[in-house]
């Protein structure tokens, strides 16, 4: 009965042993692993794959197909461009301003007539007339309805007189004025009759004030003379 029972101890004994084991004994943690490594072979050269092309630019976006043009006025003829008519250059002559002298006697020497003073100051834009001296350069007009210039063919239309601007200044009476534009000192009365709300009655007026300087009045026909 000894050899039986031990036996019998001895494997109850191991199957203790391997349930200790089996049950109490730690697992083994799963081994460390890696993500799987890429595949950089070329795709052309893998198993079972089709070479393709290698991916070129965009192709540039092609433009849109022009309208055909319209064909409405395409017989119509251009409109002819508008004839230019010549223009006759005014022509000049160089005067030296002598002592005495206004734009006014220079116009009634030149024209015989005193209102065309206009003429030569709108001739001269850069010369005041006001302050002429002796030795002054004036361009007179040869014909005194062509200053700047008249289409040919046409009749040029007749002067305007100009009005002159004067600015009065210490010492300066009404009589010396007529008398620097004018050529006459009587004719203060017609500067005072054209600047009433400047100019008293009696000729006062005051040093700085900007006056008017009207043309000349026309010439006097004497008796028995032509129109």
């Amino acid at each position: 009965m000894d050899g039986p029972r031990r036996i019998m101890i001895a494997s109850a004994a191991l199957v203790g042993m391997w349930i200790a084991v089996y049950w109490l004994w730690p697992a083994p943690a799963p081994p460390i692993t890696f993500d799987d490594p890429v595949d950089v072979t070329p795709a052309a050269t893998r198993p079972g794959a089709t070479a393709e092309p290698p991916a070129g630019p965009e192709p540039a976006p092609q433009p849109a197909p022009s309208r055909p043009p319209t064909t409405a006025g395409a017989g119509l003829e251009p409109a002819p461009a508008p004839d230019l008519a010549p223009v006759v250059p005014p022509e000049f002559e160089t005067h030296i301003v002598r002592e005495g002298e206004t734009i006014w006697s220079i116009a009634e020497a030149r024209w015989g007539d005193r209102n065309l003073g206009g003429v030569i100051a709108r001739a001269n834009p850069l010369t005041d007339p006001k302050r002429l001296k002796p030795g002054d350069r004036l361009l007179i007009p040869k014909d005194p309805r062509n200053v700047q210039g008249v289409p040919a063919g046409a009749e040029p239309p007749p002067p305007e007189p100009q009005i002159v601007q004067y600015v009065v200044a210490a010492g300066d009476s009404l009589s010396e004025i007529a008398q620097r534009f004018y050529g006459r000192s009587s004719l203060w009365t017609r500067i005072r009759d054209a600047n009433p709300d400047v100019i008293g009655r009696h000729g006062e007026v005051r040093v700085g004030a900007t006056i008017i300087i009207p043309p000349p009045p026309e010439p006097e026909t004497p008796e028995g003379g032509g129109p």
